[in-house]
């Protein structure tokens, strides 16, 4: 149902090439859990509305994350493609408020290899909005692979937040400066 790379469009200039991954607008499809700490669904608490439509993943949608979670996002394999420059950007819209011992970010499993990746910094206090991550994937172009957003807590007692949401996930082709300014 998603991670469909079909439906590339061009910008205006016809430098750049978006794929669109997930929205979660249609609920779960291939996407699933570990750790059983992720929703999909309208935010009820955290952020308020979802960033581009009405639902959102986030961890635990109507309140904080508990206490010892470590549960990943994980999206279902995907080929990357191959951009005719070889930049290939992961792009996603993300709020997340995360306390300081707890961490946040994104992991790749290239080839099913079953080791995953960490291919971001680790994201903790609080964002204050939602905001666009772009990490570059260029590395993977060409292989299948699969995201996680990973959540994990340092087995604190009362030092959990609202956690971390994902929207409008895509990869991107080409060079920043050719769709920064769009």
């Amino acid at each position: 149902i998603l991670v469909c790379l079909a439906g590339a469009s061009t910008d205006a200039r016809g430098d750049a090439t978006d794929w669109t991954l997930e929205d979660f607008e249609g609920g779960w499809g291939d996407w699933f859990a570990d750790g059983a700490v992720w929703e999909i669904d309208e935010p009820i608490g955290g952020p308020i509305p979802a960033h581009g439509g009405v639902k959102c993943a986030g961890t635990d949608l109507d309140g904080y994350y508990p206490p010892n979670a470590d549960s990943r996002l994980i999206s279902p394999t995907t080929m990357l493609p191959t951009p005719s420059d070889g930049q290939l950007w992961l792009s996603f819209w993300h709020w997340f408020s995360v306390n300081w011992g707890d961490s946040a970010w994104v992991e790749i499993q290239a080839g099913g290899s079953g080791t995953w990746t960490p291919i971001s910094e680790s994201f903790v206090a609080d964002s204050g909005a939602w905001t666009r991550l772009l990490i570059d994937v260029s590395a993977y172009v060409g292989q299948s692979v699969q995201l996680a957003f990973h959540l994990k807590d340092d087995g604190e007692w009362a030092d959990q937040s609202w956690g971390w949401y994902i929207d409008d996930i895509e990869f991107i082709e080409g060079a920043p400066a050719n769709w920064l300014s769009e």
